[in-house]
């Protein structure tokens, strides 16, 4: 709920859903159950949350009862929180600020690696995600989405279907599947992009060193 900066867990019982737990209330980055305009939500592998504090310039994280587990300074010059993404194959986090910064870091929210992209827009960016098999990142902004490798290498912007009515057809979310397909949503319509061969960091996070499998020889 970024209007109040809470954070609300609910559980099924038979068909029923339950308020478990809620935080919130508007505070610092100092205050572990607070935020300032508290925006992403994200769910690693272990069920933890990842949770961006925008307007703090944070990510705060929490186990599954939401008991605090670890806040992570992005810090005022390289941005605000724009769009969070959990790669759930290593359940690094990374980051992409209004400054144009992408920030990658592991489980444990040790920074990786920082690249900034001028290509990204200045405004508008709505949320990123990282596809099933953790190679690519997605950054959406209005009506456009960017595609990154994972050590924050562009590729390119990505060919959407419109209709006449461009308006009705911004992009506005994302998400990946447990079935190795990737998702994007308009205000009227939802696309399937298409699977790409996977790629091999011959050094993890170099964003030189990238091959296909077909270019792989052994021997």
């Amino acid at each position: 709920d970024s209007s109040n900066n809470e954070l609300y867990k609910f559980r099924r019982v038979n068909d029923r859903i339950i308020l478990q737990n809620a935080i919130g209330g508007q505070g610092d980055i100092t205050d572990k159950y607070r935020f300032s305009t508290a925006t992403h939500v994200r769910i690693d592998s272990t069920d933890r949350i990842i949770l961006s504090d925008r307007d703090n310039y944070a990510i705060k994280i929490y186990d599954n009862l939401i008991n605090w587990v670890q806040t992570i300074n992005i810090g005022t010059s390289r941005g605000e929180v724009m769009g969070l993404a959990v790669n759930k194959k290593d359940d690094s986090i990374t980051v992409v600020t209004s400054k144009k910064y992408i920030i990658h870091f592991d489980s444990d929210g040790n920074e990786i690696y920082t690249t900034q992209s001028n290509i990204l827009p200045a405004s508008g960016i709505l949320q990123s995600f990282i596809d099933f098999t953790g190679n690519y990142l997605y950054v959406i902004s209005l009506g456009v989405v960017y595609k990154y490798t994972r050590g924050g290498l562009f590729l390119k912007t990505l060919d959407v279907p419109i209709s006449d009515n461009t308006n009705a057809n911004l992009i506005v979310s994302g998400r990946c599947d447990n079935h190795n397909q990737s998702f994007i949503a308009s205000k009227t319509k939802i696309f399937r992009i298409d699977s790409t061969p996977p790629i091999v960091s011959i050094k993890p996070y170099t964003d030189t060193q990238y091959y296909t499998f077909d270019d792989i020889k052994i021997g």
